[in-house]
């Protein structure tokens, strides 16, 4: 009972919802830390492939992201397409998505977006999708495992 009281509580109010999208954002950056550690322990063991292919499947990641990147704010200008791109490279898009929709940050009327939002805000649409396509080639590994 308690523990539905609670989470009805972090739902209504807004420090909650805050709180979840922070929380989500500091476990992805913790996962990114997580998988260069078990790169280094896959060199370490010998096991070169499987370092090789964790390292493929997180630039295929990198490289997906900075072309969604690069399509969504090509009309805004270079300097704009640098700095989103560089938190790609640099591997803070979850942190920053996540502050950009805590924050309630309008996003700039002439970004392309490949689905328009009825509901949602450009903001949780492009956190929504960058995640979808981070899940799915963490997914990939397992697939071919699975084949």
């Amino acid at each position: 009972m308690m523990n539905r009281v609670a989470m009805r509580l972090l739902a209504d109010v807004a420090w909650g919802a805050k709180f979840r999208l922070y929380t989500g954002a500091a476990l992805s950056i913790m996962d990114m830390v997580t998988d260069v550690m078990t790169i280094i322990r896959f060199f370490d063991e010998g096991n070169n492939h499987f370092a090789l292919a964790n390292i493929a499947f997180i630039i295929s990641n990198l490289v997906l992201q900075l072309i969604m990147v690069f399509v969504q704010n090509k009309k805004r200008g270079t300097k704009v397409v640098a700095y989103e791109m560089l938190i790609v490279a640099i591997m803070i898009k979850p942190a920053i998505d996540a502050m950009r929709v805590a924050n309630g940050d309008a996003q700039a009327d002439n970004t392309a977006l490949i689905l328009k939002p009825n509901l949602l805000s450009r903001e949780v649409l492009k956190c929504l999708l960058n995640r979808f396509l981070r899940a799915f080639f963490r997914c990939m590994p397992f697939l071919g495992v699975i084949m």
